[in-house]
């Protein structure tokens, strides 16, 4: 049976129940940046959205630090529509805030390296020595980037995604002191570090694609330009 928040509640009495006790089924947070966006509470029957609770964020020193300002929580009606919402003001103390902003900072590394094992997923679960006919399929369904054309620039690029992992592997430990120094007090160092790279080795898989364009990112990203959104949400076009 439908869970129907407003027939058994006010909104006045909806701001005073904890929205995790209402018997709905708890989303998992969706992330941007390392920093919470929002998460969904959906009756367990029907898989309606019941509340929806996000965060909003300033972005300040040329987009590097992410600071959550307010916390907003929406109620949903049975048609889908929003009945009743509050936005709070969060008011940390200086210890928390500085532990929220080193929790997005981590979510950015975890990201990254979430990010280069899920290139060696997409490189086990991409067929091997495929016909034209199975590559242009690819091509056609977006699910490669424009320098694949055929039969060969397609093999090149599934094996260079084992190489970028591998190679990403040895970079992250290169750069591990920078990471800790981000991670714990958002120092520049891993920033500039990636900036003046100057390994050849490194800067080959810096310069290789790592998500292929889509409606976020138009021209997709390379390695490099993954890292640089982490840390400072650029966007290339």
């Amino acid at each position: 049976m439908e869970i129907k928040l407003f027939e058994h509640y006010d909104a006045a009495e909806l701001e005073k129940i904890d929205y995790r006790l209402l018997g709905l089924v708890k989303g998992k947070w969706d992330f941007e940046r390392g920093a919470k966006t929002e998460k969904f509470f959906t009756d367990p029957t029907t898989g309606k959205i019941k509340v929806r609770v996000s965060y909003i964020y300033v972005y300040l020193d040329e987009n590097r630090k992410i600071i959550p300002t307010h916390k907003v929580v929406e109620w949903y009606k049975e048609d889908g529509t929003v009945g009743h919402s509050v936005n709070v003001l969060v008011n940390y103390s200086i210890k928390k805030e500085e532990s929220v902003l080193r929790d997005i900072r981590q979510g950015q590394i975890d990201y990254l390296n979430k990010a280069a094992q899920n290139l060696e997923d997409q490189a086990d679960a991409m067929p091997v020595t495929p016909t034209i006919e199975v590559v242009q399929a690819l091509i056609a369904g977006q699910l490669l980037p424009p320098s694949v054309i055929d039969v060969a620039t397609y093999e090149a690029f599934r094996l260079g995604l084992y190489q970028i992992v591998a190679a990403l592997e040895s970079m992250f430990n290169h750069w591990g002191s920078g990471i800790d120094n981000y991670v714990s007090r958002q120092a520049r160092e891993f920033e500039n570090e990636v900036i003046n790279e100057d390994n050849a080795s490194y800067l080959f898989v810096l310069s290789q694609i790592s998500r292929i364009p889509d409606i976020k990112f138009p021209v997709g990203l390379t390695v490099f330009q993954s890292i640089m959104y982490q840390l400072k949400g650029t966007i290339p076009t």
